[in-house]
């Protein structure tokens, strides 16, 4: 969406892999195809083949990002030399290619600029992803020396920006950037199909978990409160999205017939699938707090629907839903289905909280304003090149 957005007012030139996330699976039909220009888009978009393992480990992702890194080179260097860019730019998770973009971005007389979406050394140890603490040292050491070689470290929270700042970045080289979203696309009060497709009834109250399920999210324990509701006829409960630990979360819930899982809504039925709702919930476990910020935050906010968040009072997660619903302690089911049961029984309520929700959407995550505040930055970093 940045890139759409940027290449209407200037040149932009992407490099990326063949998609395979959140499913962890290429398409055999991509992975035939190898390095190549996506032509769906107005701009170049280079794709390059990388490893991608079927239950992704700790190990398995470091190779995973690393394959990444290794395929995207050649073709790095030759964008520097024909696009000759004012500006490199890379997105962390992965930090494996960032010290590419930092080192062409040197030679070329270029600005670098990383933008970092969740700190993946810190979740990689939290979660015991890897499981060598000593390792922990080293890896931290290498992530203070990425991040210190760039111009511009960016981040989508104050939290995360503060952890930049911690980690050794210099105040003034670090932004903030928080996840967009399009108020336009996604708002309050638009009627949803997708109820019905799923067979859904009408006067249900239904709870929606829509993402990537994996571990960071604390997603067992939306399971568990849906079983301590299960005895309760009016609430539904859907997870839609994939992820790795989706089969486990299947396996947990067998024979709760008030528990349903969909794949992934394609993008243009996004608005659809949220208006769908009466409850978000934002589950979260507690070692992920100010590590990551759910990019699905803004879209579930902009839906005018409430959202149940597992997260501590403290944390921004907090801060942005405090008007637009309820927060509950992380890995803590019971709380989590007393929120639901208490959010059920109040529609006057919900619709407040919706409300309050869409506000903060507008007022804070529209996507034009968030995409000038970042053209006026890298202008800015653009002029340092010559000054």
């Amino acid at each position: 969406e940045l890139m759409e957005w940027l290449s209407h007012r200037h040149s932009v030139s992407v490099i990326t892999a063949l998609p395979h996330y959140p499913a962890w699976r290429i398409d055999p039909e991509e992975s035939r195809r190898r390095w190549r220009l996506d032509e769906r888009f107005t701009y170049p978009v280079r794709r390059v083949p990388l490893y991608v393992p079927a239950k992704p480990s700790g190990k398995k992702r470091l190779i995973h990002s690393a394959s990444f890194a290794a395929a995207a080179v050649p073709i790095a260097i030759h964008q520097v030399l024909t696009f000759r860019p004012d500006i490199i730019a890379t997105v962390a998770p992965t930090l494996a290619g960032a010290p590419v973009v930092s080192t062409l971005a040197r030679l070329a007389g270029a600005r670098s600029w990383l933008h970092v979406q969740d700190f993946e050394v810190d979740v990689a140890f939290d979660f015991s992803m890897i499981r060598r603490p000593q390792m922990k040292t080293a890896a931290t050491m290498i992530e203070r020396m990425i991040l210190k070689g760039f111009d511009l470290v960016s981040s989508i929270s104050p939290p995360m920006v503060s952890k930049l700042i911690a980690k050794g970045v210099d105040a003034d080289r670090t932004a903030m950037f928080p996840n967009w979203v399009d108020t336009a696309a996604i708002r309050s009060g638009l009627p949803s199909r997708l109820r019905r497709e799923w067979g859904i009834a009408d006067d249900a109250i239904l709870v929606l978990y829509s993402g990537t399920m994996g571990s960071k999210q604390g997603l067992p324990d939306v399971v568990e409160a849906a079983r301590l509701l299960q005895n309760d006829p009016r609430i539904a409960f859907v997870f839609s999205g994939e992820g790795p630990i989706r089969s486990k979360l299947e396996a947990q819930a067998a024979g709760l017939s008030h528990v349903s899982f969909f794949d992934f809504q394609p993008t243009d039925r996004l608005p659809d699938l949220l208006a769908a709702a009466d409850i978000h919930v934002l589950p979260q476990r507690a070692a992920a707090e100010d590590l990551v910020m759910p990019s699905k935050l803004g879209p579930i906010l902009a839906s005018g629907k409430p959202v149940i968040a597992t997260a501590e009072p403290h944390s921004h997660i907090a801060e942005m839903i405090k008007n637009a619903g309820y927060l509950v302690p992380p890995e803590n089911p019971l709380a989590l289905a007393d929120a639901v049961r208490r959010l059920a029984a109040a529609p006057d309520e919900r619709q407040e909280l919706g409300s309050q929700g869409r506000l903060t959407a507008e007022r804070e995550l529209a996507q034009d304003a968030i995409f000038k505040r970042i053209e006026r930055c890298l202008l800015q970093l653009k002029e340092g090149i010559s000054a």
